[in-house]
């Protein structure tokens, strides 16, 4: 029967087992927790197209792909159609589209890839008054986004407000 003093204690015979020991415990405690940065969407309403016909302008803080672009077009006239021009500016390839879109809702499956400091520039042509809300999702690339390792233990020490990593006021 073993004493208490012999509890616990791993009786190591050579240094291939004890590597072998350290790297399953080592395992064992390492659990990490990993974050994504998300799409984010980039929106735009007009209740009346300016006189420079702007209806929405963007400037991207890092790399990554515009897509999904959508439209809601709103006019008291009977016109069928509204050209659009859109312009992507910047360190990367300039990129122009012009598109027609039509009263009501509208979707597009337009790609553009981006470069950090690339500006979106997208200008109404039609000469009538009306209202545009434009949205689209900005997808970042994933070497853009920021990684940190954060041990679970620490994630759950934040959670349960053990760590304190705000500013703490001296009054």
């Amino acid at each position: 029967m073993a004493t208490t003093e012999e509890r616990g204690r791993i009786k190591v015979t050579n240094w291939k087992q004890a590597n072998l020991i350290l790297n399953r415990l080592n395992r064992k405690s390492n659990k990490y927790v990993v974050g994504l940065t998300p799409m984010f969407p980039i929106h735009s309403y007009c209740a009346e197209v300016p006189k420079d016909q702007v209806v929405l302008r963007f400037m991207f803080p890092i790399d990554g792909t515009i897509s999904g672009l959508m439209a809601l077009i709103e006019c008291e006239e009977d016109v069928k159609v509204f050209p659009f021009k859109a312009q992507l500016r910047g360190r990367g390839d300039g990129k122009y589209i012009e598109v027609d879109l039509k009263k009501g809702m509208n979707s597009t499956d337009v790609k553009f890839d981006v470069k950090s400091m690339d500006r979106l520039v997208i200008y109404s042509l039609a000469p009538n008054k009306h209202s545009v809300e434009m949205s689209a999702v900005f997808i970042p690339v994933r070497t853009a986004a920021e990684k940190t390792q954060v041990l679970f233990d620490e994630v759950l020490a934040v959670e349960e407000g053990e760590v304190d990593e705000g500013v703490q006021s001296t009054a």
